[in-house]
């Protein structure tokens, strides 16, 4: 199922997150009126599936992907940020999804854009030694995340070891210089 994270001509607010968010207040505060539920909420009965345990501050505890050429962030000029079908997925234990992040319940990197950042995205690198690092990439489990497949299951890394193509499949731009090929 596509999931339309935002509106191709805007890029903060989305109309709803994946998950339950507030984008109108900080991320650590408590939700106001433009509280929504998430795509997800008809499914879950207890929105603290969507706080970690070990860091409750934040509204959600968790990223889900808007990074172009991902299981779940393909960027299709003129209508957004839309989910691949499966079969476009050549490596379903391969891709990353969903992440322990703090602050937003998205991630893909936005930070190397002069205005208005626009898609389609990478991942945020480098994935270790700088302060951003663990916003993306938070260590609070033992020095390491917790990541969900889009085959479903989680794998606890070290930041270090991941690569763009933990995040998307071959072939789609823009490219990370670091990561050629990737």
């Amino acid at each position: 199922m596509p999931i339309p994270i935002r509106k191709p001509t805007s890029f903060y607010p989305p109309y709803v997150w994946w998950a339950p968010y507030d984008p109108c207040v900080a991320p650590d505060a408590t939700p106001g009126s433009n509280f929504q539920g998430g795509l997800l909420q008809p499914y879950v009965k207890n929105y603290q599936l969507f706080k970690c345990p070990s860091e409750t501050q934040w509204q959600c505890g968790y990223a889900m992907s808007y990074i172009n050429g991902s299981p779940t962030g393909l960027w299709t000029p003129g209508v957004g940020v839309l989910g691949m079908s499966d079969g476009k997925v050549k490596d379903p234990s391969g891709r990353i999804v969903i992440w322990d992040h703090r602050r937003t319940p998205g991630c893909a990197d936005t930070t190397n854009y002069n205005a208005n950042p626009c898609p389609p995205y990478t991942p945020y690198t480098p994935f270790e030694g700088l302060t951003g690092c663990e916003t993306h990439y938070p260590t609070r489990h033992n020095g390491g995340c917790n990541f969900l497949y889009y085959d479903g299951h989680v794998k606890w890394l070290r930041p270090s070891s991941l690569r763009v193509s933990s995040f998307r499949e071959s072939g789609y731009l823009p490219a990370v210089s670091a990561y050629p090929g990737e």
